[in-house]
């Protein structure tokens, strides 16, 4: 089977590709923006196929989606969720346009197509309850990157249904770690606390230490989109996380006791900032029921994995 894969120099689509290449035997096409993004491993595994540009432009869409692969799994985004105060238009337009430009495009589509896109389970649901979210709960968002995560699953759910071939698979996953850490775009909380520890530098908290958050170690994510891509229905919700909330005060603890390093951090928490809410726990029976995945990690298996490949 051939897939393609957007977004492939991001911090899951470089762990994903990894995945892949070594748990099966799918032949990979592989968007990237630049040149100098593509990893040796990818150029030289004759597995791969290369396509570089950006992703809103029609020329680069097109050599994509000239392979005729069946699975197309979207990762190309530009948002950094943890910047909200920045322009909302640009963000908007940095969001959806490649997305869109890639829906357009599979309108009138005449092979099959099955779209694994990854929303985002940490930021979609909002509101005041203190159990686990499922996916029929109502989704408003809590930022801007979450109402365009919405924005592009209605549009998806709206293409599914325009054209026949084209079937799609939605995974909100909550907080993803034991990637690369993305300093920067501030993109991972545990891969970034493991380093700050490890180095002894303090970190930034940004919200209330009680604040509870699910976490998935990326091995259980990658297993899930491999689950996903051979679960064809003509469009569907799946929550992907642990299942399990853990505060931030329990995550510093176990990173320092699986470290054995002590966390220095500075609190910058504003009690009136509405993008952070103070619980987000997925409920993943469906995933479970239906996909016939199950998380294998718990936050201090996935701690000491990171730990142990920095060795």
């Amino acid at each position: 089977m051939k897939i393609i894969v957007t977004g492939a120099s991001g911090r899951i689509g470089e762990a994903l590709i990894k995945y892949l290449l070594r748990h099966t035997d799918f032949n990979l096409v592989l968007n990237y923006r630049k040149e100098t993004s593509v990893p040796l491993e990818a150029t030289s595994n004759k597995r791969c196929d290369i396509v570089i540009g950006d992703i809103e432009e029609c020329e680069t869409i097109t050599s994509i989606f000239a392979t005729q692969a069946p699975v197309l799994i979207h990762l190309a985004s530009e948002i950094n969720r943890s910047e909200p105060e920045k322009s909302w238009f640009d963000s908007l337009v940095n969001q959806t346009q490649s997305t869109v430009s890639i829906i357009d495009y599979l309108k009138s589509y005449r092979y099959p197509c099955h779209i694994i896109f990854p929303s985002s389970g940490g930021t979609v649901y909002y509101g005041n309850q203190k159990t686990p979210y499922r996916e029929n709960f109502p989704v408003t968002g809590c930022s801007p990157y979450a109402i365009h995560k919405i924005l592009i699953e209605n549009y998806l759910k709206l293409l599914s249904s325009y054209n026949s071939n084209i079937t799609c698979n939605v995974l909100r996953i909550s907080n993803p770690y034991g990637m690369n850490a993305r300093y920067k775009k501030k993109q991972g909380f545990i891969d970034i606390l493991i380093d700050k520890a490890k180095n002894n530098l303090p970190i930034d908290i940004w919200s209330s230490l009680d604040t509870i958050r699910d976490y998935i170690y990326i091995d259980d994510l990658n297993d899930a989109i491999l689950k996903s891509i051979h679960h064809i229905d003509k469009f569907q919700i799946f929550n992907i996380g642990s299942g399990v909330g853990s505060s931030l005060s329990e995550v510093i603890a176990c990173v320092e006791t699986a470290s054995r390093k002590k966390v220095n951090f500075i609190t910058k928490w504003d009690e009136n900032n509405i993008f952070y809410p103070r619980y987000n726990v997925l409920d993943i029976s469906k995933a479970k029921n239906i996909l016939c995945w199950t998380p294998k990690y718990d936050l201090a298996s996935g701690i000491n994995a990171i730990l142990q490949q920095k060795l």
